[in-house]
């Protein structure tokens, strides 16, 4: 029992690298954030309204693949 946690264990230490290698660190020197994103994003620039009703200029930072949808939208 203990040598197949020791093994599972272990399994999954070598194994967690290659999942996290498909993220790459994305840096916006425009709106001045970095993210990790499982590829290039693509830039979307929209306005948000304020509950005040004020209106801002953004962008959403988003990709798409087979693991999902990640996105990031800074105002």
């Amino acid at each position: 029992m203990r040598r197949t946690c020791l093994m599972a264990a272990l399994i999954l230490i070598v194994a967690r690298p290659s999942f996290s290698q498909e993220f790459a660190q994305y840096t916006s020197r425009t709106d001045l954030f970095a993210v990790d994103f499982p590829g290039e994003p693509t830039i979307k620039d929209i306005t948000w309204k304020t509950e005040y009703g004020v209106t801002l200029p953004g962008r959403v930072y988003s990709v798409e693949n087979a693991r999902g949808r990640y996105s990031a939208t800074v105002i």
